[in-house]
């Protein structure tokens, strides 16, 4: 038969009655007795600390993902920071979004057209000989009248 842990990390001969799951030096000390190996709620144990590990080093990994993103961020930052001449990345951040502003500004002066350019709405447009020629007269297009 085999012996518990207890016993045989001390080199005692491991002795187990026939009508009990402790052997009589663990019942003898009051400790628990791993005679019969592991119980259902040790190894669920074991499973539930494994789980927990194997999250905590997902967690990490990602974390360490993110802040080698982030350092390589800053030292681009602090490159063009000084690059640039500025002592400090708040000089930079402003210097950027001024730049982007004028980008908008520019991108937005060559998709709308200045007021003295816009092309001038023929009033013939709306009313008359226009929509005549298209035959429609107010009603019904002829064309969807369903003849």
């Amino acid at each position: 038969m085999p012996s518990c842990s207890r016993c045989e990390k001390r080199g005692l001969q491991c002795l187990v009655a026939p009508d009990t799951s402790r052997c009589g030096e663990c019942v003898r000390s009051k400790q628990k007795c791993d005679v019969d190996g592991p119980s259902v709620a040790d190894w669920e144990n074991l499973e539930r600390e494994e789980r927990r590990l194997e999250e905590e080093e997902r967690e990490t990994l990602a974390k360490l993902l993110r802040l080698g993103t982030q350092k390589r961020s800053l030292r681009q930052r602090a490159r063009e920071m000084m690059k640039r001449g500025l002592s400090s990345l708040d000089e930079l951040d402003a210097v950027e979004l001024q730049e982007k502003e004028a980008e908008l500004a520019k991108v937005q002066a060559t998709l709308l057209p200045a007021a003295s350019d816009e092309i001038p709405l023929d009033p013939s447009f709306l009313h008359g000989s226009f929509w005549e020629g298209l035959g429609f007269d107010g009603g019904i297009p002829e064309a969807s009248q369903g003849s």
